[in-house]
């Protein structure tokens, strides 16, 4: 059982925000969580939750804090699926032999061995790319190839091999026999492997070092000591202990919500005097839980394809601060051909929540302008998510 009288007094600027299964946040003090019960104090005293009800912890900033970027990372492990483990190539010896699995040094998770076919991209120190885009965003990874890019701009597109003292990849060769190349490992700024995501499921960690992993075990003490154990293969087979106060955000029951960002448009327009409609785009592309603002510029209409009927549909609008005086939209939510949702934002009405039931399989955003002209008319989806019915 679980006791509630060591719990410290609720205060409203709370550190955590709890998605609950109905898309709903609230924040709320963390207190522990054992044997898939959550009990949190929230403003209506200390409650434990069943975990199926709960969707994901997000770690909330409080007002007057700031946090500081992470430092860029020396080298940086991109699983398909969207894990990301920062640390170095675990290599023993220069004699050592490329294999099927590449040997990981993360700081403290330990060493790790993960399969090739998992890897999606590694990022060595010779890297000067963007340290924040991943190569599914970009389109880096040739859907019939893996490429070996070198540290003097050179390239090698092929199969890769193994990934150890040295990169090995297959390339073509002359008469179409394929032949093994290695490239020592010093030279090598990246790899890209042409790999497939896992579908969406299970448990998954943020933390504010930007490490993101999936669970087996996830523990919460009263003290506020995280443990957990991870499927990637460690060396160790201890639980990894680490403080509540590192962890961004957890997300649990991974398949039966998405965050919108995951989602891309299935199509983009604006009526004809725009020449130009530019896609939503994300703020924060590596926010935790994949919830980062997404900026969306009027007039214009999107539309989402979703995975079913019936799915929930929640977001915080906001117009940005520069262009509340001159924005005055309608922002218009459809699904199955039927309006769920409009509301007008300008200079006196800025924000709106937005929680509805989508009834089609698609979800469509529409921002009308509604006075001054089509100026400044953009707004600000924050948190938005999904959820199946």
């Amino acid at each position: 059982m679980l006791l509630a009288t060591a719990v410290a007094p609720f205060v409203a600027a709370s550190e955590h925000l709890l998605l609950a299964d109905d898309l709903s946040l609230r924040p709320v003090e963390v207190v522990a969580l054992e044997d898939d019960l959550l009990t949190v104090r929230d403003a209506g005293g200390v409650r434990t939750l069943p975990l199926a009800s709960v969707f994901a912890l997000l770690a909330e900033t409080p007002a007057g804090r700031t946090t500081a970027a992470p430092p860029r990372p020396a080298a940086l492990l991109l699983l398909a699926g969207g894990q990301r483990l920062h640390g170095m190539p675990g290599v023993a010896s220069e004699d050592e032999v490329a294999g099927d699995a590449l040997r990981w040094r993360h700081p403290w998770l330990g060493e790790l061995e993960v399969p090739i076919e998992r890897v999606r991209e590694v990022r060595l120190p010779a890297w000067t790319g963007d340290a924040d885009t991943d190569a599914e965003r970009t389109g880096g990874v040739d859907e019939a190839s893996d490429r070996v890019e070198l540290a003097n701009g050179d390239a090698l597109s092929g199969f890769v091999l193994g990934i150890a003292a040295e990169v090995e990849i297959e390339v073509a060769a002359s008469g179409d026999r394929p032949r093994s190349v290695s490239v020592p490992i010093e030279r090598v700024a990246r790899v890209l492997v042409r790999s497939q995501a896992p579908p969406r499921s299970g448990r998954r960690a943020w933390f504010h070092e930007r490490t993101v992993i999936d669970l087996d075990r996830f523990a919460i003490a009263e003290g506020g000591t995280v443990v957990l154990t991870t499927p990637l293969e460690r060396t160790s087979t201890k639980p990894v202990a680490v403080e509540l106060r590192d962890l961004a955000a957890v997300a649990f029951s991974r398949e039966r919500w998405w965050p919108l960002g995951a989602l891309e448009p299935a199509e983009v327009s604006g009526p004809p005097t725009r020449w130009r409609v530019p896609a939503p785009r994300e703020l924060e592309p590596r926010a935790a839980l994949g919830l980062g603002a997404i900026e969306a510029w009027g007039p214009l209409e999107v539309r989402w394809e979703l995975p079913e009927a019936g799915m929930g549909f929640a977001a915080e609008l906001e117009l940005p601060e520069d262009a509340r005086a001159w924005a005055d939209l309608a922002c218009v939510i459809e699904s199955g051909g039927r309006e769920v949702f409009r509301r007008r934002l300008d200079d006196a009405n800025p924000r709106a929540d937005l929680r509805v039931e989508l009834p089609g399989r698609d979800l469509v955003l529409r921002i009308e302008d509604t006075g001054n002209g089509p100026i400044e008319d953009r707004v600000i989806l924050r948190r938005a998510r999904l959820a199946r019915p």
